[in-house]
C-alpha cells in the first residue's frame, strides 16, 4: 500500500513517499512537494507490479538522505543519545544527503573527511564516518538495498581518536569554584566531585533512588544500559539532602532531584568557570577528576569501575590521570 507522510527538515516540510507491498522489499523516497510524492507512489506501485522490485532496489534509485530519515524514524529512537545522534546525522546529511547511495564512493568519503578534519576533531570525524557505516549497513541487511561493492565506508581511512583530556583541578581551584557559585550550583559541583557521575545520570536522579541509612544511590538506565548502585560519602549526602530541600519548582516531576536538563547545568557551570577566571575546565572534567581520586585513595580497578560504571579497562585508563608526585609518595621507600 502506498502512503505519504510529512517529515520536518532545515529546507521546511517534505513529503515522504512509502509503498509496501507483500513479497518485496519496501520502498521509501522523500520529495520536496506532495505532487512528487504522489507521482512516486504510483509509478513506483506500478513498477512493482511488472517488474518486481530488483531494478527498484539499485543505489542509484535511493539518496542518502532518504536512508538516513528511515533510519531516523526506525532505528534512532531505540538509540541512547538520541538528540546527540540525531544533530551529528543532521550535520552529515548538509554535506552527504543529496548523494545517490550509488555516488558515496570511497572518493567522495574521503574528501568529506578531509574537509571534516579541517574543521572538527578527529574523533568527531571518526564518529560521524561510523554513523554513515551504520546506517549503510542497516540499509544493506535489513532493508536489502544492494551495493555491489559493499560499504564504501569500510574502504577509507578512519582518523585515529584524539588524545584523552588531562586536565584536572589544579590547588585551589575547587574552593575557587564553590566561591563563585551559589548554593545549589556549588552542591551539584560536590556531588560530581564526590560521584563521579556523568551529568546526565545527574539529572535523572529520583530522591526514591537515595538510601539514606545505606549512603548509597541508585542510578537507573545509564548510558551503558545497565543500572548501578554507587556509594555516597558525607559530602555527597550533605550536598543531596541540600539539593533536595531548596530545588527550585519549574514544572518538572516532584521526584527529580535537579529539575533541570543536562545542557543548562553545564552553561551554569561554564559562567561560574569564566566569572571565577578558572580557564580550559568543562563540566565532564569534574568525572576525570573524581575517577583519578578514586585511585589516590587506594581503590583497585575494580572498585573503581563499579562507582563510575566504566565499562573497560582501557576506557578507565582514558580518564585517569594520576599526578607523579603522588605515586611517588606511595612507591617512595621509608
Amino acid at each position: 500500500m502506498p502512503s505519504i507522510r510529512k517529515v520536518s527538515s532545515k529546507k521546511g516540510t517534505r513529503y515522504q513517499a512509502r509503498v509496501r507491498i507483500t513479497g518485496y522489499p519496501e520502498q521509501v523516497k522523500t520529495f520536496n512537494t506532495l505532487k512528487e510524492a504522489r507521482s512516486w507512489n504510483v509509478i513506483t506501485e506500478t513498477n512493482i507490479h511488472k517488474v518486481g522490485s530488483v531494478i527498484l532496489s539499485s543505489p542509484s534509485n535511493i539518496l542518502f538522505r532518504d536512508m538516513s530519515e528511515r533510519y531516523i524514524e526506525e532505528v534512532l529512537p531505540a538509540q541512547k543519545g538520541f538528540k546527540q545522534e540525531k544533530n551529528r546525522l543532521n550535520c552529515i546529511l548538509s554535506h552527504l544527503g543529496s548523494y545517490s547511495i550509488e555516488r558515496l564512493t570511497p572518493r567522495v568519503l574521503s574528501s568529506y573527511r578531509d574537509d571534516r578534519l579541517k574543521l572538527v576533531s578527529g574523533s568527531s570525524v571518526k564518529k560521524e564516518l561510523s554513523l554513515i557505516s551504520r546506517i549503510i549497513n542497516i540499509g544493506i541487511k535489513e532493508w536489502e538495498y544492494h551495493l555491489p561493492n559493499g560499504n564504501p565506508v569500510t574502504m577509507i581511512r578512519h582518523p585515529k581518536h584524539n588524545n584523552p583530556r588531562n586536565r584536572r583541578l589544579e590547588h585551589g581551584e575547587l574552593l575557587n569554584l564553590l566561591k563563585h557559585s551559589d548554593k545549589f550550583m556549588g552542591a551539584i559541583i560536590q556531588i560530581l566531585i564526590e560521584t563521579g557521575m556523568r551529568r546526565g545520570e545527574l539529572c535523572k536522579i529520583i530522591s526514591p533512588n537515595i538510601n539514606w541509612k545505606a549512603q548509597t544511590l541508585i542510578l537507573l538506565d545509564t548510558k551503558n544500559g545497565t543500572d548501578r548502585t554507587i556509594p555516597l560519602t558525607n559530602k555527597a549526602i550533605t550536598s543531596f539532602k541540600y539539593l533536595i530541600e531548596t530545588k527550585p519548582s519549574n514544572g518538572a516531576s516532584n521526584l527529580l532531584v535537579i529539575p533541570f536538563h543536562p545542557d543548562h547545568i553545564s552553561h551554569q557551570f561554564n559562567k561560574i568557570c569564566k566569572t571565577a577566571g578558572i580557564n580550559d575546565l568543562r563540566l565532564h572534567d569534574l568525572r576525570h577528576e573524581a575517577t583519578t581520586r578514586f585511585f589516590e585513595l587506594g581503590l583497585n580497578t575494580i572498585e573503581v569501575a563499579s562507582i563510575t560504571g566504566h565499562k573497560t579497562v582501557a576506557m578507565l585508563q582514558r580518564y585517569t590521570h594520576l599526578r607523579p608526585e603522588n605515586l611517588l609518595h606511595r612507591i617512595q621507600a621509608e
